[in-house]
């Protein structure tokens, strides 16, 4: 009797251990980004007038899906930028620190303009980059590939049609 109790306490343990270690595991795995900035509220500065729009829809496809309070502020530390740049990459998150007290996103037009895929939606593929980027900020970290391509953060996208965060 004695053996059964302690049996089954054993096996209660090694159930709730086996719970634990597997959602441990699992968690590991996410796709987390240490260099975030603010899961709530944040503030950016447009640099470059010609991008706003592009901006603009980035942040709000951010409210509209999670709610995060994106917002524009002349003020902001937080800088967005637009235009031809002289890299390869569509677009880029650079924070001052991690995790970050302000950052720097652009959109790289001259890249985009580029890529065959984006030929004739080039705006549907800044606004996908933009709001990649802005993904960011939230502690989103890339998806570089063996995950689908859904997401918003995944380098799989079709940048055409994932346009907000899914």
């Amino acid at each position: 009797m004695l053996k059964n109790r302690i049996l089954k306490k054993l096996t209660v343990v090694a159930i709730i251990c086996a719970l634990f270690f597997s959602t441990f595991v699992f968690s590991a795995n996410a796709h987390y980004y240490a260099g975030g900035y603010s899961l709530y509220s944040i503030t950016y500065r447009i640099v470059d007038s010609a991008g706003e729009d592009v901006w603009e829809e980035a942040a709000q496809n951010w409210v509209d899906a999670v709610g995060t309070g994106f917002r524009q502020s002349a003020y902001s530390l937080n800088q967005a930028h637009y235009g031809d740049l002289a890299y390869e990459w569509f677009g880029l998150y650079s924070p001052n620190d991690t995790p970050a007290t302000y950052f720097h996103v652009y959109v790289n037009t001259q890249s985009i303009d580029d890529f065959a895929d984006c030929d004739g939606h080039e705006t549907e593929c800044e606004i996908s980059t933009a709001t990649h980027e802005f993904g960011h900020a939230q502690f989103l970290a890339d998806i570089i590939s063996g995950y689908g391509n859904r997401s918003i953060m995944s380098y799989e996208r079709d940048r055409t049609t994932i346009l907000t965060p899914q």
